[in-house]
């Protein structure tokens, strides 16, 4: 069982979140607040909140209400994705992807893209079909291209087109049994497409 320390800063860390993103969504003042809504993440990052972690990351990659520094922007994701948070995860290869603070490295873009996308964020779903789509990082499969893009498809127009692409490559009994595993698949499982 935790301390109450623990819990107690666990609490304090998900409440300074909560304020935060208080003030990001509201709507008709959304740009007056983005500061304060900065500052509430880098206290709910401070205090390891990695949904605070990975917002003050998204702050630092985006330019909102501070400086564009890609460096801080790696640190805060890592954080965050090493605490298995799926929007640090998907930062943290969109970096390594784009090379951004980092050498551009597709191999590890592609690592973090799978730990985010398996947890189901749809935008690493998307760019994960694509690396494996276009051969990027990792070795070139239609069929998880095909996987991946059909469950980002869900929210973004443009995987339908690419999931497409993927489709030419594959025959109809190898759809079969990917359309099978997509009506099966689950954030958290690795369904079909398991390495």
């Amino acid at each position: 069982m935790p301390a109450p320390e623990e819990i107690l800063e666990k609490s304090e860390a998900d409440a300074a979140y909560n304020i935060g993103v208080k003030y990001y969504n509201d709507e008709e003042k959304r740009y007056d607040y983005i500061e304060y809504a900065v500052k509430w993440f880098r206290r709910a990052a401070k205090l390891g909140s990695p949904d605070g972690q990975y917002r003050l990351g998204v702050a630092y990659e985006w330019g909102e209400s501070i400086e564009i520094d890609y460096s801080e922007a790696l640190k805060w994701y890592r954080l965050s994705a090493e605490q298995m948070n799926k929007g640090g995860q998907y930062g943290l290869g969109s970096l390594y992807a784009n090379g951004r603070g980092v050498e551009q490295d597709y191999s590890e873009a592609a690592k973090w893209y799978k730990l985010s996308a398996i947890q189901g964020q749809h935008q690493a779903q998307y760019e994960l079909g694509l690396l494996y789509l276009e051969g990027k990082g990792i070795v070139q499969d239609y069929r998880r291209a095909y996987f991946w893009l059909a469950l980002a498809s869900k929210k973004f127009d443009e995987a339908m087109e690419k999931r497409e692409d993927a489709a030419n490559h594959l025959t109809d009994e190898q759809l079969k049994v990917i359309r099978s595993g997509l009506k099966e698949w689950k954030p958290g499982l690795s369904a079909v497409v398991s390495d």
